[in-house]
């Protein structure tokens, strides 16, 4: 079964992908290079 997402308009292009079902972003609000900085 296809899990459940929601788009959070948040001012990005096309909004933010965001899973209901673990209340969390898909992608960092800082954006991508921000986010590969923290995780690695």
């Amino acid at each position: 079964m296809p899990e459940r997402i929601d788009w959070l308009d948040d001012g990005t292009a096309g909004g933010s992908p965001f899973s209901p079902r673990f209340g969390d972003r898909y992608r960092s609000e800082l954006g991508g290079l921000d986010q590969a900085r923290e995780v690695f």
